[in-house]
């Protein structure tokens, strides 16, 4: 889903080393940055395998879900969840593989 340079990331680099702490929300703009890393998200939402909810888009409930190219089995892959109306707002997690979420290319 990349363009020729880029990248789907594996499970590391700045964006995988981040903490819950330091984060900021713009929920007027659905973005997101993390203070000491630079990393700005867009809230972007994204879509649920069970159901096809859209979740994550509009006011205090904004959220990202962006994927890495590391699976954690068969049927999942790991992923960064940046959530506002959660506690904690940044974790590591894994999700099935049939989620629609966002993609952040990387350089090569």
């Amino acid at each position: 889903p990349c363009p020729p340079g880029y990248k789907v990331p594996v499970k590391s680099g700045v964006l995988w080393n981040q903490t819950d702490e330091g984060w900021s929300f713009d929920t007027a703009n659905h973005v997101c940055e993390h203070s000491a890393s630079g990393v700005r998200l867009p809230m972007a939402g994204f879509v649920e395998a069970y159901g096809g909810s859209l979740y994550g888009t509009g006011g205090s409930k904004d959220a990202t879900f962006i994927w890495s190219a590391t699976k954690y089995d068969d049927n999942n892959a790991n992923c960064i969840l940046v959530r506002t109306d959660k506690s904690p707002k940044y974790y590591k997690a894994y999700r099935g593989k049939a989620n629609a979420a966002s993609v952040r290319c990387v350089a090569e």
